[in-house]
Order: structure tokens, then C-alpha cells, then sequence
């Protein structure tokens, strides 16, 4: 019995502290709200043609998916060096470190806390794990707006430009970069 209870309080400082429902749900309600008056506020400066509310729901929904795909490839890239973590640890870490990246200058806030969270969680992480699977997700990261960026140069760059452009080679050095990256992340040595 003494070893069901030594599990179980290892189990609950590896989740951190937990919110009654109703307190998250105020908390909820409290950023919804100072979201509401943020966006009338901004709102006010724009032009009289405004976005339809469906455009701003899309746009909250399509942000939302970008900010749980960022925090999978957090998951996954720990994952890769041994460090697990569920996704709902990635995902409140990754929106942690994204209110501490706009308060700390340089970005330093947003790794400072990956680093302390994913050790908080994993304790037995070894420093150069963390840190090489956070550079990881970075590298990973700039690929995917690497990858975004050329999937939408069509739309964006005028016809000029885009003519002078080979579609062909810059597909094949991007995907070279993803096969590399990959080769790292998988190959015990390289890792």
C-alpha cells in the first residue's frame, strides 16, 4: 500500500496542480470576455467594411488548431528523445510559454519555460535532452512556416517574382530539410 501511494503522489506532481471545474470555467468566461472588448477596441480603428462574425469564429477555430498542432509537435519531438508528456501538458506548456514570450524580451521567457515545465514533469530528463528536443521543436517549426510560406507564394507573391522562382528545386531542398531533420531525430547517434 505504501508503494500504490508513493505512485500516485509521483503521478500527481508529474500533472502539477489541478483547477476546480467552475474556476476554469470562470477563467474561460474571463478571457472570452476580455477578448470580446479587445477585439471592439481594435475594432474601431478598422475600416467600416468589418470581417462577418463566421470570419472571426473561423479565424479563432483555424488558431486554436495551429496553437494544439504546435503543442503535438512539442509532444512529439520530446517523445523522440524519451521525454513523454501527455498532450494536454504540451499544450499548457505551450500556451505558458507563449504568454511568458511576449513579457520576456527575445523570446528567452518562452524557452526558459518550456525548459522548467518539461523538467518539472520529467524530473529524470537529462538538461541535454530537454534542450536538444526544444531546439528540435524550433527547427521543426521553422520548416512547417518554411513549408507554409511555399505552398502559399502562389497566392501572395505577384506573378513577376513568382515566374523567377523554380518550384521544382525549392520543393526538393525543403523536402531534403525534412528528410534530414528526420534522420537526426530517429538515428540513435546523430540524435
Amino acid at each position: 500500500e505504501v508503494q500504490n501511494g508513493e505512485a500516485m503522489d509521483a503521478t500527481l506532481r508529474r500533472q502539477g496542480p489541478t483547477l476546480a471545474p467552475g474556476l476554469v470555467l470562470l477563467k474561460m468566461g474571463l478571457v472570452l470576455v476580455g477578448l470580446g472588448f479587445l477585439m471592439v477596441w481594435a475594432g474601431e480603428g478598422l475600416p467600416a467594411q468589418r470581417p462577418s462574425l463566421s470570419a472571426v469564429v473561423l479565424t479563432v477555430l483555424l488558431y486554436q488548431a495551429a496553437l494544439y498542432a504546435a503543442a503535438l509537435r512539442l509532444q512529439g519531438t520530446l517523445a523522440a528523445l524519451g521525454i513523454n508528456i501527455t498532450a494536454r501538458q504540451a499544450f499548457v506548456i505551450h500556451l505558458r510559454s507563449l504568454f511568458y514570450f511576449f513579457f520576456v524580451p527575445m523570446s528567452v521567457g518562452y524557452e526558459i519555460t518550456r525548459f522548467i515545465a518539461v523538467r518539472r514533469i520529467d524530473p529524470a530528463a537529462s538538461v541535454k535532452q530537454i534542450v536538444i528536443a526544444l531546439l528540435m521543436d524550433r527547427v521543426l517549426g521553422l520548416l512547417a512556416a518554411l513549408f507554409a510560406m511555399a505552398a502559399l507564394a502562389g497566392m501572395v507573391l505577384p506573378a513577376s517574382v513568382w515566374s523567377g522562382i523554380d518550384l521544382t528545386w525549392t520543393l526538393l531542398g525543403m523536402l531534403a530539410a525534412l528528410a534530414l531533420g528526420s534522420a537526426v531525430m530517429t538515428h540513435g547517434p546523430l540524435r
